[in-house]
């Protein structure tokens, strides 16, 4: 479970690297394209893609480690996401891997009444990278609320490389999820600029 999602973010990681060196040159053959650029983010959506897939690319001044620790506590999600309502481990498999339950509205009805994930969390080393891989799963602890629409989650997450000798990392967020239920075009284009930028929260913290 966790091993196929990593390696599933994994693949779109390259392919979202490959747009952003190549973004200028030949962006015909690639399957991300580059929405916004500048000093601090650089922002990614997926070519053709059925459901809400989008990117985001930055380089933090932290270690990989310092980013890694922060991202793995779901609590911290507070402090960079503003559509996170409710957030809490709904289980320990192992040190590696956890579920984790989140609830998610937006002051101006982005997601209608708000939508309610399940996920697993997989933290696994690829080379000098840190993957931290999520995607919807099921468990008894937590079913679903009949009341709040439930979205699926695909191979979602961060990829954290060092940078030697700058101490500062690059990371990579790939959002892939279905929210589900009907949601304006004009909302959905608004949380696919959005949610690639929460990299720029994450940078303000350590950066402060």
């Amino acid at each position: 479970m966790g091993n196929s999602a990593a390696a599933s973010l994994f693949r779109e990681y390259i392919n979202v690297l490959e747009a952003v060196r190549f973004s200028s040159v030949c962006p015909e053959k690639l399957s991300w394209k580059v929405v916004e650029k500048n000093d601090e983010v650089w922002t990614l959506e997926k070519i053709g893609s059925s459901i809400q897939c989008m990117a985001g690319v930055a380089n933090i001044r932290a270690t990989e480690t310092e980013i890694a620790d922060f991202l793995r506590d779901p609590r911290t999600r507070f402090s960079y996401d503003r559509t996170l309502y409710k957030t809490n481990v709904v289980a320990e498999v192992n040190p590696d891997l956890r579920l984790i339950y989140a609830h998610h509205k937006a002051k101006h009805c982005l997601i209608g009444h708000g939508r309610d994930f399940l996920y697993f969390q997989y933290d696994r080393r690829e080379g000098e990278k840190r993957i931290l891989a999520h995607a919807s799963c099921t468990h008894p602890k937590c079913p679903a609320d009949p009341q709040i629409i439930r979205g699926t989650m695909y191979e979602t997450g961060f990829i954290i490389e060092p940078l030697p000798e700058t101490g500062m990392s690059s990371v990579v967020y790939v959002v892939k999820i279905e929210p589900g239920g009907y949601i304006p075009e004009a909302l959905l284009r608004w949380f696919k600029r959005k949610q690639p930028k929460i990299l720029f929260e994450i940078k303000k913290y350590f950066e402060k």
